[in-house]
């Protein structure tokens, strides 16, 4: 098994992003999001409040639908919509970034997993930077000569174990994600709860055998 992972510096990607959005609007984004003005209030109900594309727009939507539209107005929540978007678009992406080294680049899916990490920030260097090293990558990889030295890869590492939290039902694969859990918000609530739990019941127990005037 293996993966391969084109990446770009930060603030190309961030320039990249901003781009994509601006291409958005300029092919039709706000009739899109007039299409769906009318669901404006499922915001409310949760439905669309993970929606990238459509919440940062909310004040623009609400104000299309009102009677009296002031231009100004109009043009400002746009145009405030845009940077929201921009934003979270840019936040999720370094949170898909995180991901990737945390669980791809540092992952064993199998004893003979390897990752191998490409940089994609100049395009027109493509065949050179990304085509021919995943192509010869490939071939090494199914003729079975992948060497541990090459600097772009990292070689197979020892199989990760898998840690039981019985108290979550969890199963963690890896020290390391096994640690985390253990220091996360939902095990220390969990761990309180099951402490408390005994008390609570003593206190219910009490209040009924208390005998009613």
């Amino acid at each position: 098994s293996s993966g391969i992972n084109a990446g770009v510096r930060e603030q190309v990607l961030d320039r990249r992003l901003d781009l994509r959005i601006e291409k958005m609007v300029q092919l039709g984004l706000c009739s899109e999001l007039d299409m769906f003005s009318d669901k404006i209030d499922s915001l409310e109900s949760g439905l669309l409040s993970q929606v990238i594309g459509f919440k940062e727009f909310e004040s623009y939507i609400r104000l299309k639908q009102s009677k009296s539209i002031e231009p100004a107005s109009l043009e400002k929540a746009l145009s405030e919509g845009i940077e929201k978007m921009q934003i979270v678009t840019r936040r999720y992406s370094r949170k898909q970034v995180r991901w990737i080294k945390n669980r791809l680049e540092q992952d064993n899916m199998c004893p003979n997993y390897f990752f191998i990490r490409l940089d994609s920030t100049f395009p027109e260097q493509w065949d050179s930077v990304i085509s021919k090293p995943v192509h010869n990558a490939a071939d090494r990889f199914f003729s079975r000569t992948l060497q541990k030295s090459n600097p772009t890869c990292i070689a197979a590492r020892p199989q990760k174990t898998a840690n039981r939290c019985q108290m979550c039902d969890v199963t963690c694969i890896g020290d390391d994600s096994f640690s985390v859990h253990m220091k996360s918000r939902r095990h220390r609530r969990k761990k309180a709860y099951n402490k408390s739990k005994p008390i609570i019941k003593q206190r219910i127990a009490a209040k009924k055998e208390v005998t009613p005037l």
